[in-house]
């Protein structure tokens, strides 16, 4: 979406507008964002965005090289400007769907003259209904996966399913967590065996020239942080489903955050049926535990200080002089994630909910992993408070 020039007087409040569509769109789907413009990824299009008035047709042409390299498929850029001469704006888009000699034609969606007295309110309905439109692209966003990583990488299997693929150089994954290719492997087959809810499948494995071996992932879905209530017990019910089965196996993530819980597109469970039906991608209430590079039987001996991120573990996992000395770690770790979720979810919570909420958080938080609860405690906390009618009254968990 380009917003003017520097010379046109409607710069600056289109500038406010792109600003504003930009922040939305980078909370909700998956992008890849320059000094210059924006690039939304999705399942079957790119949708570029340019968020600088100096964008140009050669930066559009570079971003499609970029992309095609990528993965063939469609792209729109949306324009809106000032018509000095005519007295209007001009809202319209290019798009590769047409010829390819005729990429440069601009085509009109609407224009608006600023004669009429009721511009503004017009250019502000034809605004609104535009980033609806950006909106419903979330659900086909593909998240964490950049077109310039060769490691991490969204593809398709022969039967036109998308999955990610990752690939490793090295048998070993991180030191620090003694993780290996080979246990991660054996996690996911452990996992899939006992049919686990709600986390992803290692659906294929080949080892390449190099010795190393490259891994497929499905389901794809799109991470972000929860935006309602509903969401946020949708996510930590499946993920607490997901723990009370993999504790009963003896198994721990040992990285549970948002970044590694995912909403899927679709309710489908066939993971190999990765094509969501349209009117299932809104109202599906799966999300999906995922990444198991770092999962582990139980018991882990602990580790060093410096070798964590603080605040992103459990307290048990490091060692440090103003804790408690932990010579190992077990489930707890997990239940310690759960409430780091709650803690790190930024969600309005009806006051219903909140005291609630915020009691089973600061359990699962407890520095001491005796004294949180079991998995399936917290499942039924989530459980029981999904069928609790909301109240009106908006609170914070704090």
């Amino acid at each position: 979406f380009s917003f003017g020039s520097q010379i046109s007087p409607f710069f600056a409040p289109w500038e406010d507008v792109g600003n504003c569509l930009k922040h939305l769109l980078l909370h909700r789907i998956a992008s890849h964002q320059t000094d210059k413009s924006i690039i939304l990824t999705s399942r079957d299009i790119d949708l570029f965005i340019a968020t600088a008035p100096s964008f140009q047709e050669s930066d559009l042409e570079k971003l499609r090289m970029k992309v095609h390299a990528r993965v063939n498929t469609g792209y729109y850029l949306l324009r809106c400007h000032y018509d000095k001469l005519g007295k209007k704006l001009v809202f319209g888009y290019h798009s590769s769907h047409t010829d390819a000699h005729k990429f440069h034609m601009f085509h009109t969606l609407q224009e608006i003259s600023l004669l009429d007295d009721d511009w503004r309110l017009v250019s502000c309905i034809v605004l609104k209904n535009l980033a609806r439109i950006l909106h419903c692209l979330q659900d086909y966003a593909v998240p964490l996966v950049w077109s310039s990583s060769r490691k991490l990488s969204a593809v398709h299997q022969s039967n036109g399913a998308c999955c990610i693929q990752k690939i490793y150089e090295n048998e070993t994954i991180c030191r620090t967590l003694n993780s290996t290719v080979t246990n991660m492997i054996y996690i996911y087959r452990t996992i899939e065996n006992a049919k686990v809810p709600h986390t992803d499948r290692l659906v294929s494995m080949v080892e390449n020239k190099e010795g190393g071996r490259i891994c497929r992932f499905t389901p794809v879905g799109r991470s972000y942080l929860p935006l309602n209530l509903k969401e946020l017990l949708d996510a930590l019910i499946c993920v607490s489903e997901a723990l009370v089965a993999m504790h009963a196996l003896g198994i721990m993530h040992r990285d549970i955050r948002w970044a590694n819980v995912f909403h899927n597109t679709s309710r489908n469970d066939n993971i190999r049926n990765l094509q969501p039906e349209p009117e299932l991608l809104t109202s599906s209430h799966e999300w999906t535990l995922f990444d198991f590079e770092f999962a582990a039987l139980v018991p882990q001996t602990a580790f060093e200080a410096h070798t964590l991120t603080p605040g992103n573990h459990a307290p048990e996992m490091v060692n440090t002089e103003d804790h408690e000395v932990h010579s190992e770690h077990g489930l707890p770790v997990d239940i310690w994630g759960l409430g780091y979720l709650l803690q790190h979810s930024y969600v309005d919570v009806p006051a219903s909910h909140a005291s609630e909420l915020q009691k089973l958080r600061n359990d699962c938080l407890n520095k001491i992993p005796i004294d949180r609860p079991a998995a399936a405690h917290c499942l039924e906390v989530f459980l029981a408070l999904k069928e609790k009618p909301p109240s009106t009254e908006k609170d914070m968990l704090v």
